[in-house]
């Protein structure tokens, strides 16, 4: 539990830091040290900083925490705190604590004031925070000072530079210094802040910079925006701050050039919400910010309107939620902003004269799709893109309007552009970064018409294959290096404009003339039924290297339905995802198969001759792993599985040739079929399942590391009639009885060893009990231990008893059931 103390001038600051990872301004921290002098407590004022609507904003854990991230949340709080992520095991330890609190403002204040309290005032971590908490109260006291009104940009500003500092000395005089700066920067003016209250307001602001904030999400009662309410701002640059703005419920405003509708939701009726800001627009509007739409029962609709010649910015997590942007009857150029909006739904963009959007890009943000109505005979035909932003996605599979003609992205001077065309596109220029363009077919079949820029991964998706099944067509799009296909056939060699380097593919999708860069490069990311066919073949180390993964944050089941590659000798998989490969029998070539990653890995090799020296190593895995080789024809296999991880199980199946089968660190089931088969468990409880065709003097198995005795490795016999042994039908309890040891002198070969056995046999097994003994053979070519089990017709036969060299046994055998050495299935 934390220690408890009146809140003094430290604390306060601290908080907020904490919090917020600003500072503020010096009447917030007088109240706050007024109330400590009161009897307030620095966990009380952390309750209120939990509860606050600026805490919920600014993490989606506190609004909603059985939604939010709560691994965001703490790491946040450790950054604000200590300029680092939490460690695994105070992650571990508060994630419990928080969601089984399910975020309540107390349990969030005792665990940010237990995290602080237990730093040690020598640690990083301790000097850390208190330089963190000395550049905000300085931050805190140049601004009384100057007279600067602590609005919101200022506080974003504090906000910045705080998080600069670490530990090192060095970084909080750098900060002061910078305090300084942005003191002077923000010219003064002496701006004051406006609260709208339950009665109706009439505002009025200063010659300075004010801010006026209203509050609506605590329900009808608690509403401080009403119809009837006024606003001036007067002079200045002056901001409105709406919280849980109220469908349809906006304020008289005049002379406030910014508007922040924020944690909007829609009516919970209609699913919509509006706001038309037609009046203000004409009395000194300049930018209205959507900032978060709240996550509600279903898809909502949110609509800005009356908004033309004004400026609107997106940002925040949208939750999926769908926005329209109405530029009125005038405007024949839209100003739109994204600032790191996630999960955004369908953007409509509409205007009786709208001709150009002109998208400012910050952070990256995405959306389901990028709709423009046209509500007249005018269309959009333009969309430029600008900014520093990481990326800018419109959706990659819902096309834009025909009317589309150019998109410009060459002013992201960073990041890249994510769009699907329309069949209207003439000219297409990419950002600095990494663009992902879907084909249409085109009118137009201009070279480079489409002109990726200069990204190192330019994605070209190729939505239909006659978009690009001539030379003409092809060559339209240029500077792409990455092609992907979902179920379409495309010819590399059309593709003179695009060095691509590296393959996407889902479907049913047919690569031809691949090259071995390209085939050195290819991502599986659905399910797959893929064609790789190479342009040119040496015929003897040809590898095709594919990545399993859908690209999305959980782990998901992949399958790649018999992948045609044949002129393949070599398959290397990285399983990011789980990853199926049903069948290698469209790649007769394919004989050295490898698989890494974290995800599952299964491969069945299907009916097809396995090469001399067929190998498939899955050591590189590190979750299950199974494979299948059993149905393989000619020769045997060699078979690893995963083994870096004891949590990783193998089940391991051999062909009925002699295939040598390596588990790894975990539990694993290895099979060897018919062959004189060689198998190593390697470290964990491992089974060796034995069922037909696994008697007689050709299949005798050698097992190198068996481990006997309680909760050792077992043999796994078939049950049902003939299912093992001729003449007996083993049943889930039939038992083993372990025969005195028997011993043959020596012995060049099998046979020499059964017959070994001949002069001195053990007695038949029965349906109910497997009769076994241990036989060492002191001398010759197959000396050695073996265990020896007789089947159901009495006499010792080298055709149809069981045989197998377990020379690396150690401990001794035990038939307890269950746990034993011995089980039937």
């Amino acid at each position: 539990m934390p220690t408890v103390n009146p809140l003094d001038l430290n604390t306060s600051v601290g908080l907020y830091v904490i919090y917020f990872g600003r500072a503020t301004s010096s009447s917030d921290l007088n109240n706050a040290v007024a109330a400590g002098q009161a009897g307030v407590t620095n966990v009380d004022l952390a309750i209120q900083f939990g509860s606050s609507q600026e805490a919920k904003t600014k993490y989606p854990f506190l609004q909603s925490p059985l939604l939010g991230n709560v691994d965001e949340f703490i790491n946040q709080i450790y950054q604000n705190m200590f300029a680092r992520k939490a460690d695994p095991d105070g992650l571990a330890f508060w994630r419990t604590q928080l969601l089984a609190a399910q975020g309540s403002p107390q349990a969030v204040a005792l665990f940010i004031l237990d995290v602080a309290q237990g730093a040690k005032p020598d640690s990083d971590d301790f000097k850390s925070l208190q330089n963190k908490a000395d550049v905000a109260l300085d931050f805190s006291k140049q601004a009384l000072n100057k007279g600067v009104n602590f609005d919101s940009t200022l506080a974003q500003s504090s906000a910045l530079n705080i998080a600069t500092v670490t530990s090192d000395p060095a970084t909080k005089d750098a900060a002061i210094v910078q305090n300084t700066v942005i003191i002077a920067g923000s010219g003064g003016g002496g701006g004051q802040t406006f609260v709208f209250t339950t009665a109706l307001d009439n505002l009025a602001g200063t010659p300075g910079n004010d801010t006026f904030n209203g509050d609506n999400s605590g329900g009808l009662a608690q509403q401080t925006v009403q119809l009837g309410d006024v606003a001036n701002g007067g002079e200045g640059t002056d901001t409105f701050n709406y919280f849980g703005p109220t469908d349809n419920v906006l304020p008289q405003l005049s002379n406030i050039e910014n508007v922040n509708l924020i944690q909007g939701r829609a009516d919970a009726v209609t699913a919509t919400a509006a706001f038309d800001f037609s009046a203000a627009a004409g009395k000194g509007l300049k930018s209205v910010t959507v900032d978060t739409l709240v996550l509600g029962a279903a898809t909502t609709l949110t609509t800005i309107q009356g908004i033309g010649g004004v400026g609107l910015t997106l940002k925040g997590n949208f939750n999926s939620n769908n926005l329209t942007a109405d530029f009125g009857n005038s405007a024949t150029e839209a100003q739109i902003g994204t600032n790191a909006v996630d999960k955004g739904g369908t953007l409509t963009v509409r205007g009786n004269k709208l001709t150009t959007l002109n998208f400012t890009a910050t952070g990256s943000s995405k959306f389901a799709g990028l709709v423009t109505t046209a509500l007249d005979a005018g269309a959009v035909n333009t969309i430029k893109v600008s900014g520093d932003g990481k990326s800018l996605s419109f959706s990659d599979n819902v096309a834009v309007a025909n009317s589309i003609k150019t998109i410009d992205a060459s002013g992201l001077t960073a990041g890249g552009l994510t769009v699907a065309f329309g069949t209207g596109i003439t000219s297409f220029k990419g950002g600095k970064g990494d663009d992902i363009v879907r084909s249409n077919t085109l009118t137009t079949t201009t070279d480079s018409a489409v002109d990726a820029g200069e990204g190192t991964k330019d994605r070209l998706i190729v939505n239909t294959t006659a978009d690009v099944n001539t030379t003409a067509r092809a060559n339209v799009y240029a500077n792409f290096e990455v092609l992907q296909s979902d179920g379409q056939q495309v010819d590399l060699d059309l593709f003179a404009k695009s060095p691509f380097v590296a393959l996407r593919s889902a479907g049913a999708s047919v690569f031809n003339n691949v090259t071995a860069t390209q085939a050195g490069d290819v991502t599986i990311f659905g399910n797959a039924t893929p064609t790789f066919n190479l342009k040119t073949a040496t015929g003897t180390s040809d590898t095709l290297n594919i990545t399993v993964s859908d690209g999305l944050e959980a782990v998901n089941n992949l399958t790649i339905t018999n992948p045609t590659a044949p002129n393949v000798e070599i398959l290397k998989f990285t399983t990011t995802d789980n990853t199926i490969v049903t069948t290698l029998l469209n790649a007769p070539s394919a004989s050295t198969i490898t698989a890494t990653g974290a995800g599952t890995f299964n491969l069945t090799t299907g009916a097809r001759e396995l090469g001399t020296g067929f190998s498939i190593d899955a050591s590189g895995v590190t979750a299950n792993v199974t494979i299948d080789a059993s149905a393989g024809t000619v020769n045997g296999a060699i078979i690893k599985g995963a083994s870096s991880s004891p949590a990783a199980v193998n089940t391991l199946t051999g062909s009925a040739q002699n295939d040598g089968i390596t588990g790894g660190s975990g539990s694993d089931l290895l099979r060897g079929n018919a062959g004189q088969d060689t198998l190593t468990g390697g470290a964990g409880v491992d089974q060796f399942s034995y069922g037909g065709g696994s008697a007689g003097i050709a299949n005798v198995d050698r097992i190198a590391d068996f481990v006997a005795g309680v909760g050792g490795d077992q043999f796994k016999f078939a049950t049902g009639a003939n299912n093992f042994l001729d003449g007996v039908n083993f049943t889930a309890t039939t038992t083993v009885n372990i025969n005195d040891p028997k011993t043959v002198a020596t012995a060049a070969n099998i046979n020499d060893v059964f017959n070994g056995i001949v002069a001195n046999p053990i007695a038949a097994s029965t349906d109910l009990i497997l009769q076994v003994a241990l036989v060492n053979v002191s001398a010759g070519l197959a000396a050695g231990t073996y265990l020896y089990a007789n089947n159901g017709t009495g006499a010792v036969s080298n055709a149809d008893d069981f045989l197998v060299n377990v020379s690396g046994i150690t401990g001794t055998l035990s038939v307890t059931p269950t746990t034993g050495n011995f089980i039937f299935g």
